[in-house]
């Protein structure tokens, strides 16, 4: 009987391209909670009812990336930030369900030509993605501040000083887990203004 139980190990040559890969579905999967947090933020300013909002959000959080993004759109995004996600959305797909279909991509697997384009191509998608999520943070992350009387790094740190053991709820303990990947996912500290300096860093100005 064969033993199908471990998955064959990956040719060396190709963990760069799985790497690749890894970084681009974490930031997509980054990029999917920056959505729900617009949405949440979007929803309560427009209807501040807790009950329909968790209801509305426990919907939502099971659904694909492309269904978030038509509730953002419903609530009323800016089109050309709706487009670039659409964007990243599209490609993540393309790589996700269809990567081996790509002629490109199946001779590189087969010869090892070329393979540096391909990764090239999905490092591409994974900048895109971040890009989005820098975007969307300038809008949501504010909101959310203002929504919940703390700034992003605060929420951060009480999310990371809370026991998941005490936690008994495991849908909850499971979302405070992921809220501790996304830390380091994506960028928790504001961008500075243009020409501006970041509010963690010391005015270079100031005691000279």
């Amino acid at each position: 009987m064969i033993d199908d139980s471990e998955l064959d190990p990956l040719d060396r040559a190709f963990l760069p391209l799985a790497a690749s890969i890894g970084r681009m579905v974490l930031g997509a999967a980054a990029l999917e909670k920056v959505l729900l947090v617009d949405i949440a933020m979007r929803m309560f300013r427009s209807s501040p009812m807790a009950e329909e909002l968790a209801a509305a959000l426990t919907y939502l959080e099971r659904r694909s990336a492309g269904k978030l993004l038509q509730r953002l759109r419903e609530l009323g995004i800016p089109s050309d930030l709706a487009n670039k996600i659409e964007h990243v959305i599209q490609e993540r797909n393309r790589v996700v369900h269809h990567l081996m279909e790509d002629a490109t991509v199946a001779t590189a697997m087969a010869s090892g030509q070329g393979l540096d384009r391909v990764i090239t191509d999905v490092d591409r998608i994974s900048t895109e993605c971040q890009e989005v999520i820098d975007e969307l943070i300038v809008v949501a992350f504010p909101a959310l501040e203002s929504t919940l009387g703390k700034t992003v790094p605060e929420l951060a740190e009480i999310f990371g000083s809370i026991d998941l053991e005490a936690v008994s709820d495991p849908q909850l303990r499971s979302q405070i887990e992921f809220a501790r990947v996304l830390k380091h996912a994506v960028n928790w500290e504001r961008p500075p203004a243009p020409g501006g300096i970041a509010p963690s860093e010391p005015d270079p100005q100031q005691g000279s």
